[in-house]
């Protein structure tokens, strides 16, 4: 049986890597600079900890070692609302720790949803995962991926359209059906 850090491993690689959905995440996977937490519960006050721990860790260790942290959250059989609503309170516990100025977070969800989008619109795909997860990332390693590539402004944009010309077969070949 494949292990739910495997598939993740698979939809970076095979999807968001591959699709070049994200410029600056290939040379931390690439260099197996990605620490991939897989958290078993469905607590979300447990949750929450965990995710102020793992911005600890990251600030404790070297980029050079680790680059960012996944957080699957496995057993977390939440509609994207209920996980999006547990997503922004931890973000808020983030940006009110003392991590502030050194973390962000990002969320990824199998239905996730913009706000000002349809619910198949293709460009909910390039925040749209096999299983539910939270990304921390440090903010030094974004501002730097953001100053050194040229147009970063674009790229939502840019991923629009290539997920556009995509065929749902394509879209959803690593996300599970509903």
């Amino acid at each position: 049986m494949i292990s739910n850090i495997e598939i993740i491993k698979k939809w970076i690689g095979g999807f968001i890597i591959s699709h070049n959905l994200c410029p600056f995440a290939s040379p931390s996977f690439t260099k197996d600079r990605i620490r991939y937490v897989d958290y078993i519960f469905d607590d979300t006050a447990l949750l929450l900890e965990k995710v102020i721990t793992e911005v600890e860790y990251l600030d404790s260790i070297s980029e050079t070692l680790v680059s960012n942290t996944i957080i699957i959250l496995s057993n977390f059989k939440t509609s994207f609302l209920d996980f999006y609503d547990i997503f922004l309170i931890a973000e808020e516990l983030v940006e009110q720790s003392p991590f502030n100025e050194f973390a962000q977070l990002v969320s990824f969800h199998p239905q996730y949803q913009f706000a000002d989008t349809e619910i198949e619109s293709a460009r909910n795909y390039t925040n749209r995962s096999p299983i539910p997860l939270i990304q921390i990332l440090r903010k030094s390693e974004v501002k730097s991926a953001i100053d050194n590539y040229k147009n970063a402004h674009e790229i939502p944009i840019e991923n629009e359209i290539k997920l556009s010309n995509m065929s749902q077969e394509e879209l959803n070949k690593f996300i599970p059906e509903k």
